[in-house]
């Protein structure tokens, strides 16, 4: 499991284990960075382009809000 994150989910008490890319997704949002600057930071991590960075960024946080661990701010 190295590199890899493992989050409960309190709705459901479901076991969702993230992988490295979803890891770093993870680390990088602490609530005191943009989401253009968590796409930044794994552009940087995984030298992948902008464009694969940013859909893997929406598509963890659209799961994770969906799952009830984060929420979009105002």
């Amino acid at each position: 499991m190295e590199g890899q994150t493992v989050i409960v989910l309190p709705r459901t008490n479901e076991i969702l284990v993230l992988n490295e890319t979803g890891a770093c997704i993870w680390e990088l949002s602490d609530g005191g960075r943009t989401e253009a600057e968590v796409v930044e930071g794994l552009r940087a991590r995984f030298d992948i382009d902008r464009e694969t960075a940013a859909r893997d960024v929406a598509a963890l946080y659209d799961q994770l809000i969906e799952a009830g661990v984060a929420e979009t701010a105002e």
